[in-house]
């Protein structure tokens, strides 16, 4: 998933369906979707031969990943907030400066 937000991020604005940037996208989602299967199987090794410790300790596992999900979307949302903000400066100085007052 990295590599296709990478890819999508660092696109060209306009690629028709034909272009070599979206052809490329398109082998590199097929390959990943096509090997999806291997990727997951390390994840459901380690829950079926760690059930012990998941079983004992559930509480604080389940209060880190709530906490570290609610921490990345927060990150996220002020990255494209800041993202956004940055690109609106580049086209319109205006823009921005009436975003600070509202």
């Amino acid at each position: 998933m990295s590599i296709l937000a990478a890819a999508l991020a660092f696109r060209k604005g306009g690629a028709s369906s034909g272009s070599p940037i979206t052809c490329s996208l398109q082998q590199t989602a097929e390959t990943l979707i096509r090997h999806m299967g291997l990727l997951f199987v390390p994840a459901g090794v380690g829950l079926i031969a760690e059930i012990g410790v998941l079983r004992s300790a559930w509480l604080p596992i389940a209060a880190g990943l709530i906490g570290s999900t609610l921490l990345s979307m927060a990150v996220t949302g002020l990255v494209m907030h800041w993202s956004i903000r940055r690109r609106a400066a580049r086209r319109s100085p205006d823009t921005v400066h009436g975003l600070e007052q509202g």
